[in-house]
């Protein structure tokens, strides 16, 4: 049973009507003069990780300690924030399984993703949530983004990109979301990832030229080769779980054959040097992706499992 989440609506939020640099340096417990010298020099170190189902590299930018703990502190005044229930990414009690699972009765689906959706959000859509959303002063509003963004854009790395990011762009996504009740789809966002379904055959073509004209309008795109349209008698992959014809949640071979793989090179390791440093992260690596499909099927791998736990 899922818990219950008290949430509250942003006026509610501490942020809101903060009209004080000194009052904000408080409540991300550091002073004044440490809030304005982070703002105006944040640190960040740059690392690659691999896309999902993809050969490319992310670039993620991260925060260094000092900045991560006051981005922790802004996300935590707005994490709990009452939000559209199709958000997804981000939302305390969400995540990407049950993104899949929000559309998993439905036939037919259109799924797209925007364009470099976090180096393409500019400043002043996020000072703008800051000074009239949070009706924060400007000085006031001015820092807050400056502490959420990097070389003007929205970070990879960040606690706090998810949730600037959608409240920067609100509007557009409200938009998208007006456009699923006029195509009768149910509609969710995770992250950058558009998702729209329905049990009846959807107006691919209709409803993507509606979702393109909505982004560009905001200065966003849809990422062309990455718009998919899905009939009833195909599986579905949604955010990284498939749904299948009858309607059932799925790992993805791809993710099962890497399991599978991944485990033959631990054994055989293991077996060639039960001593080499390599095999405690190659068993963390395993045992988490393990749990990733577990997240879709419960119970799977249970003997990998066993042996990977017992060590």
């Amino acid at each position: 049973m899922k818990k219950n989440i008290r949430r509250y609506p942003l006026n509610q939020s501490q942020l809101y009507k903060c009209h004080s640099r000194r009052r904000l340096a408080r409540m991300l417990d550091t002073d004044l003069k440490t809030l304005e010298e982070i703002a105006k020099n944040p640190r960040y170190y740059s690392f690659t990780r691999p896309k999902k189902n993809s050969n490319e590299r992310r670039i993620i930018d991260a925060p260094n300690q000092r900045l991560k703990k006051i981005q922790t502190s802004v996300y935590a005044y707005l994490r709990k924030v009452k939000r559209p229930d199709w958000v997804m990414a981000g939302e305390v009690g969400k995540n990407w399984t049950e993104n899949a699972e929000t559309h998993a009765d439905d036939s037919y689906f259109v799924k797209a993703d925007i364009s470099k959706f976090f180096d393409n959000c500019e400043r002043e859509y996020v000072y703008q949530f800051f000074l009239t959303k949070l009706e924060q002063s400007p000085d006031v509003a001015d820092i807050c983004t400056s502490l959420v963004m990097f070389e003007g854009k929205i970070v990879q790395g960040a606690p706090t990109s998810m949730v600037i990011a959608f409240y920067a762009y609100q509007k557009m996504f409200e938009e998208l979301a007006c456009v699923a009740k006029q195509f009768h789809c149910i509609f969710t966002i995770y992250v950058d990832d558009v998702t729209y379904s329905s049990l009846d055959p959807i107006d691919s073509a209709a409803l993507e030229a509606r979702i393109s004209q909505i982004m560009a309008a905001y200065g966003h795109k849809v990422k062309r080769q990455k718009v998919r349209t899905y009939g009833s008698q195909r599986a579905k992959r949604v955010t990284g779980v498939i749904l299948s014809t009858d309607h059932q949640m799925l790992t993805p071979n791809s993710l099962r054959q890497e399991i599978y793989a991944d485990f033959q090179q631990y054994l055989a390791q293991k077996k060639a040097d039960k001593d080499d440093p390599n095999l405690d992260h190659q068993r963390a690596s395993l045992l988490g992706k393990i749990n990733s499909a577990r997240q879709i099927n419960p119970g799977i791998f249970p003997e990998m499992h066993r042996i990977l736990k017992n060590g």
